[in-house]
């Protein structure tokens, strides 16, 4: 994706599952994470419809299978990715100023991890509403 960055996550498997590691020491000492959270999806749900103007939001797709649209919002680029929460192994870096929206394309509950890295300090919300997905 242009939008966005796609990064393939350190990953063990073997016959009792897997193991992912989504951030590794150099992330955590990027910037200031000022928010972690995990966000359910049910099927057919859209979660997102909305941009940050000051902070990377990192979001992996832990289970599930969603389809995720993304908007730079000064170029107009709509871009969209089917992503496989159990095979793929991937989390998607959406930067400042990106749209973006996550609709469960699956049968069941999509689990999403989410992590923000603040670039620059401001007052108030830094999420703005953006429908962009129906």
């Amino acid at each position: 994706m242009k939008n966005c960055d796609v990064i393939k996550l350190n990953s063990d498997t073997d016959d009792r599952g897997w193991v992912r590691r989504p951030f590794d020491d150099g992330f955590l000492e990027e910037g200031c994470v000022t928010n972690i959270h995990v966000v359910s999806i049910r099927s057919g749900s859209i979660r997102g419809n909305h941009y940050h103007r000051y902070q990377n939001e990192y979001v992996w797709v832990m289970t599930g299978r969603v389809e995720l649209t993304a908007v730079d919002n000064e170029t107009g680029g709509k871009e969209t990715m089917s992503i496989d929460g159990e095979t793929d192994g991937i989390m998607v870096k959406v930067p400042p100023c990106v749209t973006h929206a996550f609709k469960n394309t699956g049968d069941r509950t999509a689990y999403l991890f989410c992590a923000s890295v603040v670039l620059e300090k401001t007052e108030g919300r830094d999420s703005v509403r953006s429908q962009i997905v129906r």
